[in-house]
């Protein structure tokens, strides 16, 4: 079977995707503890170096340089000057770009006032750069082979994926630590707070259809700190499932950020939700 580009960008998306999951499994802990041992760290990382070291040479490497096989002795240049382009690129970003890595109290490129946590993230971000680079050349240089050839290099791409993935396993506490010690945290108070008064869940009703008598305007927000909740979109499923959509509006206690709506009269915004609903409906 000679797979499409569509269905090859397809993959390389999925195996992005779990590249990404996986660093955020990794990173899980962290929201539970703020300490971990420095030598697991130390060891999950030498490990994560070697196994990318191992998926860059024969998923990368070693396929491009088996695809210049008509050059003869001088098949190993292309492979090369494209690792020297990649490198050289990143180290091009890596001076222009300001950030600090993890561990390390001095922030690289250029003065800036940003804090310490944007360029801790910016740091991420240079990290991930290439990981997607390097899935997405692995299964785009699938798209120029035979068959045959396409099947195994689609499994080297899928190889490579589950490595960049193993390698971003214990990469993730190694990111999100710096960025716990900065005063980043989840507030599960609040998450559950939004839980319990959105209640924003999906019941099976049988399939009930809509009702058919006309519901009641909404009221708008009179009150200080007051939240409402309207339903824009309320529809049932072919399975029976019933599910809602809601849009919730907030009214801060500052009279100053409610004055830029003072212009609209309670009949007018219920008329607007009411407009609204029916069109979404």
């Amino acid at each position: 079977m000679i797979y499409t580009n569509g269905q090859l960008i397809g993959f390389a998306l999925l195996a992005t995707l779990g590249t990404w999951l996986v660093t955020a499994l990794g990173a899980t802990p962290v929201l539970f503890t703020r300490k971990m041992s420095q030598k697991y760290l130390d060891a999950s990382l030498g490990m994560a170096a070697g196994v990318m070291i191992a998926a860059s040479f024969w998923s990368l490497l070693a396929p491009a340089i088996a695809m210049s096989e008509h050059m003869g002795t001088m098949k190993w240049v292309p492979a090369l000057v494209g690792f020297l382009m990649g490198a050289l690129t990143l180290w091009g970003i890596d001076k222009i770009l300001p950030h600090v890595h993890p561990g390390l109290a001095v922030s690289e490129g250029p003065k800036t006032s940003w804090q310490r946590s944007t360029l801790l993230v910016l740091a991420i971000t240079l990290h991930n750069i290439p990981e997607g680079l390097a899935v997405g050349v692995a299964f785009g240089a699938a798209a120029h082979m035979a068959q045959a050839e396409q099947a195994m290099q689609i499994k080297a791409a899928i190889a490579l994926a589950i490595g960049i993935g193993l390698q971003n396993f214990p990469g993730g506490p190694a990111v999100a630590l710096p960025l716990r010690r900065e005063g980043w945290r989840v507030d599960w108070k609040k998450l559950y707070r939004i839980y319990k008064e959105e209640s924003f869940t999906i019941c099976k009703r049988g399939g009930a259809s809509l009702p058919s008598a006309p519901e009641p305007l909404m009221v708008p927000p009179a009150g200080a700190n007051q939240r409402r909740s309207l339903d824009f979109v309320s529809d049932s499923l072919s399975c029976g499932r019933r599910f809602r959509l809601r849009n919730v509006i907030i009214r801060h206690c500052r009279p100053n950020q409610w004055r830029k709506m003072a212009h609209l009269r309670r009949e007018g915004l219920a008329a607007v939700v009411q407009t609204s609903r029916r069109e979404c409906a």
